[in-house]
């Protein structure tokens, strides 16, 4: 059989598969046509030389077949992969962050005046306010869009590896891999509008306590500050009550009152003796 005989009757049984795709043979088409080349031409009767030269152009080809095969694979799944990244990615809310840590700050000044402790309080009513939308940052279209893209890649990249049943397989792993992401990022979103909400509202209770205890500060020093002043005007120098002070007080007050309230009588002294007057009801 001479090289043009041989080629005729390569041809009848080369290019079998994948010649009615509308984009052409895919990567595994253009392989199995490679080894269905590859199997003619050994069962053909040709010299050796001649048969050694078409066997190295169809194992070639089989090789390139299967790395272009493997290349857009890895192409379509690393677009996919992009695009559920994506989908499931959340906003930065580094500025919420940081309001809140500065709100856990509110209260540890060493206050000089009242004044200033008046106006750190009103700072408890500016807590930091963050949404669900603020976090997600994605709209629902945004996240269709997403999809459909991720669906679409894996659909072309499964065409070209393998034609029809490969963009079938291609077009199902891309429309998991996005509704993945989609849901991936929803439940992100949601936790972290948890935590934050959370940590705000620890940052009030402390700010809240830090301003109790500044409080408390500020009255001592006042306190301080005043005996000196009052001792170097000869005046009296009045510290606060204490509790235990101030029952004793009270007490003391009722047992020296003239007038027995569960009694119903009035005892005063009057000219001569002691007067007692009785009240009925």
């Amino acid at each position: 059989m001479t090289e043009d005989e041989l080629r005729k009757y390569l041809a009848n049984n080369y290019g079998t598969y994948g010649q009615n795709n509308m984009f052409g043979p895919s990567y595994y088409d253009q392989f199995r046509n490679a080894s269905a080349g590859l199997k003619a031409l050994n069962e053909s009767d040709v010299d050796k030389a001649l048969k050694d030269k078409y066997a190295s152009a169809f194992k070639s080809q089989q090789a390139s077949s299967a790395i272009g095969g493997g290349l857009a694979a890895i192409n379509g799944i690393t677009s996919i992969l992009s695009t559920r990244n994506s989908l499931a990615e959340t906003n930065d809310t580094g500025w919420y962050d940081d309001q809140v840590n500065q709100l856990y700050d509110v209260g540890r000044t060493n206050y000089d005046s009242f004044d200033q402790l008046a106006s750190d309080y009103t700072r408890l009513g500016n807590t930091p306010q963050i949404t669900y939308d603020d976090i997600r940052g994605k709209t629902t279209g945004q996240k269709i869009l997403g999809v459909g893209s991720s669906t679409l890649s894996g659909a072309m990249s499964g065409w070209q590896v393998g034609g029809v049943y490969g963009a079938i397989a291609g077009a199902a792993i891309g429309l998991g891999a996005g509704i993945d992401g989609w849901i991936s990022g929803d439940n992100e979103a949601h936790n972290k509008l948890n935590i934050s909400k959370n940590n705000a509202a620890n940052a009030n209770d402390v700010a809240t306590i830090n301003l109790g205890a500044g409080n408390e500060r500020l009255s001592d020093y006042k306190f301080r500050s005043s005996v000196p002043v009052a001792k170097a005007d000869g005046g009296s120098i009045r510290r606060r009550q204490s509790m235990a002070e101030f029952a004793d007080a009270v007490l003391k007050n009722q047992r020296s009152s003239d007038r027995t309230h569960s009694a119903g009588f009035i005892r005063r002294k009057a000219e001569g003796g002691t007067m007692v007057r009785l009240k009925l009801k």
